[in-house]
């Protein structure tokens, strides 16, 4: 099942195979689900906090730039792209970890194993992506 996907969505992919497919209580079932649910909510506002704060950002460049008669400052562009990127991919890991947590409590009702280890044998790949190239000037 390795794609292209981020890790957060490998982990909500794999946390629903999982949960079709390893036997536990209905109710540690029911709560993980919840929990992953409430953990991808989170992640899905966090990305669109971070996105707008993002988008304002290069546009208070782009609109200082535009009043000097300057092209954008590439390095300040990319220094705002990078800090974003970085604060996403925090938020990312935090929900993975969220959802392997809450996996666990299923495994551990159920099949037992370790969660991060039964997402690997199932094909998710929760490994970080590797980072966005940098902007440049044709971009």
């Amino acid at each position: 099942m390795r794609t292209n996907s981020s890790p957060a969505a490998q982990a909500e992919a794999g946390m629903l195979v999982l949960l079709d497919t390893v036997s536990a209580r209905p109710a540690v079932k029911a709560a993980a689900a919840q929990a992953a649910a409430a953990a991808l909510d989170r992640l899905r506002a966090r990305l669109m906090e971070l996105s707008e704060a993002g988008n304002i950002e290069l546009e208070h460049l782009e609109s200082s730039a535009a009043k000097r008669g300057h092209a954008p400052d590439l390095a300040a562009m990319n220094a705002v792209k990078d800090g974003i990127n970085r604060d996403a991919a925090a938020a990312s890991r935090a929900v993975v970890a969220s959802i392997i947590t809450a996996a666990q409590t299923v495994l551990d009702d159920g099949a037992g194993g370790e969660a991060a280890e039964w997402f690997g044998a199932h094909g998710f790949d929760l490994s970080e992506p590797a980072m966005p190239p940098p902007i440049t000037a044709t971009d």
